[in-house]
C-alpha cells in the first residue's frame, strides 16, 4: 500500500468533507460527524487521523460529551479550506 503524499488527504471527497463539516458545525466528536455526513466509521477515523497528522485538524476536549475528544479545524485547516 502506498503512503499518501502530504496534502493528498484532501484529494478525495472524504477528507474535504470532514473539513467542511468541522468548519460549519464547530468541534465534533467522531460519532457526531457521520450523523451530519454519510461516511463509514473506519474511513472517517482514518481521514481524521490523516487530517490531524497534516496539522489541519486538532483534537480538543468535547464540551458536549464529557470525556470524549472533539475535532476542530486548526488555523492551517481553515486557511487550506478557504484556499480551495
Amino acid at each position: 500500500m502506498m503512503k499518501k503524499s502530504r496534502g493528498a488527504v484532501l484529494d478525495d471527497a472524504h477528507g474535504l468533507g470532514v473539513l467542511e463539516e468541522l468548519a460549519e458545525a464547530g468541534p465534533l466528536t467522531l460519532p457526531e460527524i457521520p450523523r451530519r455526513w454519510p461516511v463509514i466509521r473506519p474511513m472517517l477515523e482514518r481521514r481524521v487521523r490523516e487530517l490531524v497528522a497534516e496539522g489541519l485538524v486538532e483534537g480538543v476536549p468535547s464540551k458536549r460529551v464529557p470525556g470524549k475528544t472533539a475535532y476542530s479545524l486548526t488555523p492551517r485547516g481553515r486557511a487550506t479550506l478557504a484556499a480551495r
